[in-house]
């Protein structure tokens, strides 16, 4: 199985396959591969995407440091986004990983754990296996200044967060296919939500 995703510097949409094109060559080759290659490499800035474990796995500090002022958010896992916010753990360790937290966002976790746990939660089926919950809410939020990210301090910032609430892991000894059954538990719950007078 193979997770990451390839992407190069190329015109006209083409970043994915010139750079699917250039890692078979390497993979499927049969001597190592030389000089000219890896400059070829470099130059069409080949480089793999997965996930941001090691910088910030919410992407919304990416985000915001690209200029966005608005952000949606969908999350399954709140420690990280919490880890935005002032007031909790710099370091974490799992399974003998070390990542580190730099928060962006002036407000303090224990207030927006508060107003997250206010969001507006869909009913749920009751029958479901793979979903608890799903809830939904806008925070307004002040930057702080992050050197890391280039983030300057006292920018407003609108995150619309969707939170999925679910049994299942981020993929560590799950059986992948199970994946697809929760995504339509939460398409078919949300639509039935959306589908109830007060929605409508």
């Amino acid at each position: 199985v193979v997770f990451q995703v390839w992407v190069a510097n190329a015109p006209d949409g083409e970043g994915f396959h010139v750079a699917k094109e250039l890692v078979q060559r390497v993979l499927h080759s049969e001597t190592v591969a030389g000089t000219s290659f890896a400059d070829e490499l470099a130059d069409r800035s080949v480089r793999a995407l997965i996930d941001g474990t090691f910088t910030e796995d919410t992407g919304i500090a990416h985000a915001v440091a690209t200029g966005a002022t608005t952000v949606v958010a969908f999350m399954s896992s709140m420690h990280r986004f919490y880890d935005l916010f002032q007031g909790g753990a710099t370091e974490r360790s799992s399974g003998g990983v070390r990542s580190l937290s730099y928060p962006i966002f002036a407000e303090q976790q224990s207030d927006v754990k508060q107003k997250y746990e206010a969001f507006e939660r869909l009913p749920m089926s009751a029958n479901s296996k793979v979903l608890n919950s799903v809830c939904m809410g806008t925070l307004s939020v002040t930057t702080v200044q992050n050197d890391g990210f280039g983030i300057a301090a006292g920018r407003s910032i609108t995150l619309h967060v969707i939170g999925v609430s679910s049994p299942l892991s981020q993929g560590v000894g799950e059986d992948f296919r199970v994946y697809a059954t929760l995504v339509a538990q939460v398409v078919h719950d949300f639509s039935e939500a959306m589908a109830t007078p007060e929605n409508s």
